[in-house]
């Protein structure tokens, strides 16, 4: 299968604080006259092909579509997902009335390819199914019902641990990703909301879970001429690309942890470091932490790159939910819906489990999760071909829900009389300048003891 072009791969980790040695922060100074001789056009937006805006989304977002999330009792499918992002209203599982604060600008239907919308046809007995011995199974140990239907959809679960299916139709599979892919270009608008055709790779090898978020470019035509790539395909995750990497999402941060970041006060902030999805209750043990958190990959990579020439960790940093709810994001607490069909609003959802030991006791309660999780990309315009680009750039931040604006860049020994115009009028003139990058570029070695500095737009 070809996929150079058609796809690109998310991540998972944001922030802005670079572990590059010494760096410091030099505010912009900027006159009319420096514009002016920058720009002689009349209008300072003559000319501009760089991305000047900063769109707000989510990218990993599960709705009835995605086996545990419709198995959980999420009834709803990827046309509420994309219907609430855009600012509807909508009408949640349990029969409550939701909306966004504010629409989001992109979201990206992340579900797990896996078993992809075969939750329905499990219920309905459906006889694509049943033309199976694989899918009568299936469906004869659902309607068993109680808690031997439970357990079955757990096993089912498991199957993403060893990479095999328990029934096989191409045709079916096929079917129901060509309705999802529908589904996304018509709610597609580009300039005012982008719906991107997308799914999640999940493998979890001897219960040690990995994802990986899928999103393409292209428009269905060329979306529905692939069958997606999933864990029974393959369970190594080294076998898709990543530029990106997420660093906060429901089930807390994987930026920074208090252990690697003893001097940063905020290095503790939503830390789930409890363990993994094939052993949720057993601690992490403090030398694992060094390869699962994105500052210390950042730096991980800095020493391959001087031991091997070659740096593998050079990713940008993306924020999501990981919502099983259909529900996108929200920052303000009295909207607080919840991420999993169980911790909607009711009376009970902060005395739920995430996570229960073996004694039947919570290790992990839903009010542990984390509320909220974005993804900023700085692109030319709300479209999928220039929020895809961006993304490749890895022209990219997160942020834990707050929708605020920054831009980073970075250069070896700015002189003092150096006027440093960081403005968006002037991008270009930046770019051209040689000690000077976007922080979505490398950049070149210095040729000399060097001390980098930090620049931000104003």
């Amino acid at each position: 299968m070809q996929y150079n072009n058609l796809f690109g791969r998310l991540f998972i980790t944001a922030s802005l604080m670079f572990c590059l040695g010494s760096v410091q922060s030099q505010e912009a100074k900027v006159e009319t006259k420096d514009i002016q001789e920058m720009n002689p056009e009349y209008s300072p937006y003559v000319g501009r092909d760089f991305p000047q805006r900063v769109f707000f989304g989510g990218t990993h977002h599960h709705s009835s579509y995605s086996f545990d999330s419709g198995m959980f009792g999420n009834a709803l499918s990827p046309t509420e997902s994309f219907r609430f992002a855009r600012g509807e209203e909508v009408t949640t599982s349990n029969g409550i009335k939701e909306k966004l604060v504010r629409p989001l600008d992109f979201l990206v239907v992340s579900d797990h390819i896996a078993y992809l919308g075969f939750t329905d046809l499990i219920k309905s007995s459906d006889s694509r199914l049943m033309a199976t011995r694989g899918g009568r199974e299936t469906v004869e140990g659902y309607k068993a019902g109680g808690e031997k239907a439970w357990l079955f959809v757990v096993s089912m679960m498991k199957d993403f641990d060893i990479g095999k299916q328990r029934f096989e139709d191409a045709k079916l599979n096929r079917t129901i990703w060509g309705r999802v892919v529908d589904i996304a270009s018509e709610y597609n608008a580009p300039g005012a909301f982008t719906a991107f055709n997308g799914y999640e790779w999940t493998s979890a090898p001897t219960g040690n879970n990995l994802h990986r978020v899928i999103i393409f470019r292209d428009s269905q035509d060329r979306v529905k001429q692939i069958v997606p790539f999933s864990a029974f395909d393959s369970v190594e995750p080294e076998h898709l690309w990543e530029p990106l990497m997420e660093v906060t999402q429901a089930k807390g941060d994987s930026e920074a942890h208090p252990f690697l970041s003893t001097e940063d006060e905020f290095a503790d902030f939503e830390t789930w470091d409890f363990g993994n999805a094939g052993s949720p209750t057993t601690p992490k043990e403090n030398n694992m932490l060094q390869f699962e958190y994105a500052r210390s990959a950042l730096g991980q990579g800095l020493k391959h790159e001087q031991k091997l020439g070659v740096n593998p960790f050079m990713f940008g940093m993306v924020g999501g939910t990981d919502t099983h709810a259909s529900l996108s994001t929200t920052r303000e607490e009295e909207n607080y819906f919840g991420k999993l069909p169980n911790l909607l609003p009711g009376p009970k959802r902060t005395e739920e489990a995430i996570v229960m030991k073996a004694d039947k006791t919570p290790s992990v309660s839903s009010w542990q999760t984390s509320a909220a999780g974005l993804t900023c990309v700085w692109a030319q315009e709300n479209t999928r071909e220039s929020l895809f680009d961006a993304m490749a750039r890895k022209e990219v931040y997160a942020t834990t829900g707050t929708r605020i604006s920054v831009r980073v860049f970075a250069g070896w020994d700015f002189k003092p009389d150096e006027r440093i115009v960081v403005l968006f009028a002037n991008l270009e003139h930046l770019a051209s300048l040689s000690f000077i990058r976007p922080h979505f570029e490398s950049l070149p070695r210095s040729p000399k003891p060097s001390r980098l500095e930090m620049a931000r737009d104003v």
